[in-house]
């Protein structure tokens, strides 16, 4: 993430005072794969995985995904959260 600051038209014409650039992960420059779990207090579970690479035509993929389950701190407040990315 780069935070670029001033006014600078090749953002476009309507950037008044700074820019923010995010760079994402691609299968090309990360290839591979990782997940992982973590167990919390309150019964908070959340799982991520991931997973990038090059196909034999060329075209670079990257897929992520994460998960979240928390029980709350009173009762009937669960909640959930699930995402993917492709």
């Amino acid at each position: 993430m780069n935070l670029i600051p001033g006014s600078n038209p090749v953002f476009g014409l309507n950037t008044l005072v700074v820019q923010l650039s995010i760079n994402t992960k691609s299968g090309r420059t990360d290839p591979g794969g990782g997940s992982g779990v973590v167990w919390r207090f309150m019964g908070r579970v959340a799982g991520a995985a991931e997973f990038g690479g090059v196909a034999a035509n060329g075209v670079d993929f990257f897929v992520a995904a994460n998960a979240q389950h928390e029980q709350g701190w009173r009762d009937a407040s669960p909640s959930d959260v699930r995402q993917s990315l492709w």
